[in-house]
């Protein structure tokens, strides 16, 4: 999976990149920013933000945190749905994917089916 690194200019912060990179890894946005304080909160919650955008757009791989572990993923719109795929996708007909209404409902499907 990509990181801060990969996306965001040598100008961004250390911060920036942290929050970035901790949303990429499925870290809440409270566990992000807890204890930060000034401009360390901004930045830490604007890498966290930008992350969160991305994800939400199906433009980035990110995880979810699980009983069992992480799941890679990465969901994007596919007609009316969502389809949710994992990091080996390769197409519809031969990877695992899970559709669903809403981003969220395509993520929990997927999810569900490699656990």
């Amino acid at each position: 999976m990509k990181t801060a690194q990969d996306y965001l200019t040598d100008t961004a912060s250390g911060h920036t990149r942290g929050g970035f990179n901790s949303r990429l890894q499925g870290e809440r946005w409270s566990d992000t920013i807890y204890g930060a304080k000034g401009s360390i909160w901004a930045e830490r919650n604007a890498g966290w933000q930008m992350a969160d955008d991305m994800i939400k757009q199906g433009k980035i791989f990110s995880e979810v945190k699980t009983e069992n572990g992480s799941v890679e993923f990465k969901c994007f719109p596919d007609g009316a749905a969502w389809c949710c795929v994992g990091a080996d996708f390769i197409n519809i007909q031969e990877s695992d994917c899970a559709f669903g209404d809403t981003w969220q409902e395509a993520v929990d499907k997927y999810v569900e089916s490699v656990q």
